[in-house]
């Protein structure tokens, strides 16, 4: 189920998947997740809001604080190329591997995510998305002008 580094022939200290976009995925997933559900519910009240954006905030605090244990060497470790090559933060090391002195560009860096990705695994994640909104699609409110033009028709 997982792809080794060594089956690869990749370095142990060089970023590998999709730690080419952040250290903590994890983290990240739900903290986006989560501030996408802020967004689009930011219009009901304030605690809804600080709720949902809250993991985003777990996510930015805990990566740090996560690196900086690692740094210390408690609990694992983060190697000087593999921390310059990375970042807690979304997209900012795979930016940095692109445009960096040794970059090789975006397109031969997102051309390795790729590579390293599983495509199966991103397949049922669009599907499963597509499916939850299809699914919640006919629970949507109509908006105040489709409700407009229903009650004008039926005049």
């Amino acid at each position: 189920f997982t792809d080794r580094r060594a089956d690869r022939g990749v370095a142990e200290d060089a970023p590998f998947g999709v730690e080419r976009v952040t250290r903590h995925p994890g983290l990240w997933s739900a903290g986006l997740v989560s501030a996408g559900h802020a967004c689009a519910l930011s219009t009901r009240s304030v605690p809804t809001f600080a709720f949902f954006a809250m993991p985003l905030v777990v996510a930015l605090v805990g990566g740090g604080h996560t690196d900086s244990r690692y740094r210390r060497g408690m609990g694992g470790s983060l190697g000087g190329s593999y921390e310059a090559h990375t970042s807690n933060v979304p997209f900012v090391g795979f930016w940095k591997q692109c445009f960096g002195p040794s970059g090789a560009g975006p397109t031969a860096q997102f051309g390795k995510l790729v590579e390293e990705s599983k495509g199966l695994n991103s397949l049922v994640a669009v599907g499963a998305g597509v499916a939850l909104a299809l699914s919640r699609r006919s629970r949507i409110p109509p908006t105040t002008a489709s409700a407009i033009r229903r009650t004008a028709t039926l005049k």
